[in-house]
């Protein structure tokens, strides 16, 4: 497949991963190819549909997801005795 020849070969651009507190995720990725089309699926959690943006420029497709930042928050724990 045409597709996943071109995708096999590419390299996340720079800055492709998403970098907070020093983690670094880029996203796990199935590419179909169909007779008239290529779907990327993309494993983004806290990422919603309308927080995606995908760019093309020239043979290059961008996707960035932003994620609701997630607080932490304190947990107590009481053990009965």
């Amino acid at each position: 497949m045409v597709a996943e020849q071109r995708f096999a070969k590419a390299q996340p651009a720079e800055g492709a991963h998403h970098e907070t507190q020093n983690r670094q995720f880029l996203p796990a990725t199935d590419i179909i190819e169909t007779a008239d089309a290529v779907i990327l699926k993309l494993d983004m959690p806290g990422v919603a549909k309308e927080d995606v943006d995908l760019t093309v420029d020239k043979e290059t497709l961008t996707i960035v997801g932003k994620a609701a930042q997630v607080k932490p928050r304190k947990v107590e724990i009481a053990a009965a005795g």
